[in-house]
C-alpha cells in the first residue's frame, strides 16, 4: 500500500470515526431517564424525556440535511483528487 492509498484509508477511518462520536450517548441517557421516571410513576418526566428525544432528533435531522450534502461533496472532491494522484503515481 502506497502513501496515497494509505491516505485514502485514513480519510475513510476519520469520517467513520467522527460519525460514531456524534452520537454522544443520547440513546443510553434517554433510556435511563425515561425508565427511571416511568418506574417512579412520574408520567410528566417520561413525557419530558420523549419530548427532548424527538426535539433533539428533529434539530439534528435538520442540521444533517443541510450540512451532510456539503460535507459529502467536500469529501468526494478530496477523494477524487487523491485517487487521481494515486493513478498518476502508478502510470
Amino acid at each position: 500500500m502506497g502513501p496515497a492509498q494509505y491516505g485514502i484509508l485514513l480519510l475513510v477511518w476519520s469520517v467513520t470515526g467522527i460519525l460514531g462520536v456524534l452520537q454522544f450517548g443520547f440513546g443510553e441517557a434517554t433510556l435511563r431517564y425515561v425508565a427511571y421516571h416511568y418506574g417512579e410513576g412520574n408520567i410528566s418526566g417520561v413525557n419530558r424525556g420523549w419530548f427532548h428525544v424527538f426535539g433533539r432528533g428533529s434539530v439534528g435531522g435538520l442540521i444533517r440535511s443541510v450540512g451532510l450534502p456539503w460535507a459529502l461533496a467536500s469529501v468526494a472532491f478530496v477523494i477524487e483528487h487523491a485517487v487521481r494522484d494515486c493513478f498518476a503515481e502508478i502510470t
